[in-house]
């Protein structure tokens, strides 16, 4: 099953890698950072060089395997098990953080769900930071680019009326392929049709990848369909296509401690020190160090390096050589969600736990035909708040919102606010998304993945998640001493913000009601979690569950934003030659899960990089 074996010339020995002469250097080989090298690569007279904290992991069955994603979560060969500070908005508990450690980042271990957002969401990036060049326009064509769409012909079981796409709104030939489950149970078949009966004004939406994804549909996943159904991710789609490019190097196993900044009026980014086999080694660039870590790693080397809060640096011993408060500023999107019990005889992945059945599963995907192994998440939604709440439920939200802006203490940060407040306000504004997943979910388990998604021993289970996409709540990441393999406190602030609680609970109230209309409440049974004599008409009893049930929906953002951190080139302000390429970047979140505009910042940096390289040999 393995698409290629690890033996690709760009993967360097370190003496290799050492010997060579790069212009770009790109630290972090994830979603962006191989995008952004594949891309710069492409001019024979660019040399680029790719350093990767984690391994390799090329052609690993449990990376490729669409199904196997829960296996990797938690697992320390494959994630960097980031954990949070305790957070007070969820009753002190600790949240697990996954981070992918292999090459292709948090790609090769995350759900495969692509999205993109709403059109408004990225125009009020360039609203909030006052630049151009970042809105929904500007990213679009980006989109195009890295996106490869199969336009799969589903089984005849599944409805071709789930499956609602336009070709004009798709890359055709792009190295992430995309494609429509060719696999989907029972149970998720019958919740696209409950939503549509519930009562609320849910549509499918003619594409939920034109900037407009309000409704309910199937999910289009990154899974290659050209064979049984594989993960494609950074690697399979921009590193082993280019992987014989004599002037593209990647050392993995290698751990970024800082970039070498020249002082003076005017600091100068020189290149890297990065550990590799519990040495420490230099490396220079010509043109530029590219940042692409991660919403995590990229502002922990920027506040190594110097740059970030000074009061930050200063308590970890490092002298302070930009002071950016700024650097760390952090976003997330929250989920929490409700389990039920399958009625006898419907399927879910739960059964994939029991010997007969994984061997039955595994014999279909090796055959070719997919099964579902060979699938990850099939439907996806996205409401407004004017869907799911009443008048007066509206109202007290708005209250609540311009109440608590009277404490921000910033222009920036009020107009984020009025900006978010705007979103609530719009009735085709996606502020949450609806996830189902015919599993076992333990959303009380939030610091433990392996918890968190283990299958149940004992029945089949049907997971349905409300994830909110607009927090008002923000929090912060900064490392805690100068060793640069000691992970970061991540402080998301979960629920600080009490509008955040206050819409999850209405989220899940109409959540529930969905789960309980036909034809999805035939195949239920009792409910999970919540308990059922915890009633979600109950305001109270829900905030209550909410805060013991709400964690990551693994989307970090804006710890390096647009505006704050970097200008609209991604240069970071203050310091020359050191650039930033993740989703570190994005100012303000969008609706929809974050590997999509990872794939499309990559894709836009490498153009501007290049325009750079361009300028620099002039």
């Amino acid at each position: 099953m393995s698409s290629t074996s690890a033996g690709l010339p760009v993967l360097k020995s370190l003496e290799d890698f050492l010997g060579g002469s790069y212009d770009f250097i790109v630290v972090g080989g994830g979603n962006s950072g191989l995008t952004v090298a594949a891309r710069l690569s492409e001019d024979p007279s660019i040399n680029v060089a790719v350093i990767e904290a984690g391994g390799a992991k090329i052609g690993d069955p449990s990376v490729l395997t669409p199904a196997a994603f829960p296996t990797l979560l938690g697992k320390e060969e494959y994630d960097w098990k980031c954990m949070t500070v305790p957070q007070a908005g969820t009753n002190n508990s600790v949240h697990s953080w996954p981070r992918g450690k292999l090459l292709g980042g948090s790609s090769a271990i995350n759900y495969m769900m692509y999205g993109r957002g709403q059109t408004a969401e990225y125009n009020d990036w360039n609203e909030l930071t006052g630049l151009k060049g970042w809105a929904w326009k500007d990213i679009q064509p980006y989109f195009w680019k890295h996106e490869g769409f199969t336009e799969t012909v589903p089984p005849s079981e599944l409805r071709p009326s789930d499956f609602s796409s336009e070709k004009a709104n798709h890359g055709l030939s792009g190295p992430i392929k995309t494609g429509f489950p060719t696999f989907r149970s029972t149970s998720e078949r019958a919740y696209h049709e409950a939503a549509l009966n519930a009562g609320l004004d849910i549509v499918v939406p003619r594409d939920a990848w034109s900037g407009d994804h309000r409704g309910i549909f199937a999910n289009l996943a990154t899974i290659d369909r050209s064979g049984p159904g594989i993960r494609s991710y950074a690697v399979t789609g921009y590193l082993i296509p280019n992987g014989h490019r004599p002037n593209l190097a990647v050392l993995t196993d290698a751990h970024v401690e800082k970039v070498i900044i020249k002082g003076g009026d005017e600091p100068v980014v020189e290149g890297v020190l990065f550990s590799h086999s519990g040495k420490s080694h230099r490396l220079t660039s010509k043109i530029a160090t590219i940042l692409s870590a991660g919403a995590v790693m990229t502002p922990q080397i920027l506040e190594l390096s110097g740059i970030g809060p000074k009061s930050i640096l200063d308590k970890a011993g490092i002298d302070c050589i930009i002071d950016n408060q700024r650097v760390g500023d952090l976003e997330d999107h929250i989920i929490s969600g409700i389990t039920y019990d399958l009625v006898d005889g419907e399927f879910s992945l739960d059964h994939v736990n029991r010997p007969e059945v994984a061997a039955e599963a595994l014999k279909t995907y090796m055959a070719g035909q997919g099964g579902p192994l060979g699938n990850g998440v099939s439907n996806s939604g996205y409401l407004s708040l004017h869907d799911i709440a009443s008048r007066e439920e509206i109202e007290k939200v708005y209250e609540v919102v311009e109440l608590y802006r009277n404490k921000l203490n910033n222009d920036y940060d009020r107009a984020r606010n009025d900006l978010l407040l705007a979103r609530l306000k719009d009735p085709k504004a996606a502020i949450f998304q609806i996830i189902t997943l015919a599993v076992n979910i333990d959303f009380a388990g939030r610091h433990d993945m392996q918890a968190f998604l283990a299958p149940s021993a004992t029945t089949t289970r049907f997971s349905t998640c409300i994830g909110l996409h607009h927090c008002f709540s923000r929090g912060s990441t900064h490392i805690v001493s100068s060793d640069p393999k000691e992970q970061p406190a991540i402080d998301p602030e979960y629920l600080k913000h009490p509008v955040d609680e206050l819409l999850l609970a209405y989220g899940l109230r109409t959540s529930d009601k969905i789960l309980n209309t036909s034809p999805l409440k035939e195949k239920l049974k009792r409910r999970v979690q919540p308990a059922p004599n915890v009633d979600l008409n109950d305001l109270d009893a829900t905030l209550d569950y909410v805060r013991g049930h709400t964690g990551t929906e693994f989307h970090p953002i804006a710890t390096a934003s647009l505006g704050l951190v970097v200008d609209e080139r991604l240069n970071v302000k203050g310091v020359k030659g050191l650039k930033v390429c993740d989703a570190s970047i994005m100012p303000l979140h969008i609706s929809g899960n974050t590997q999509g505009p990872c794939y499309a910042i990559g894709e836009k940096g490498a153009d501007i990089f290049k325009e750079d390289a361009a300028a620099f040999r002039a």
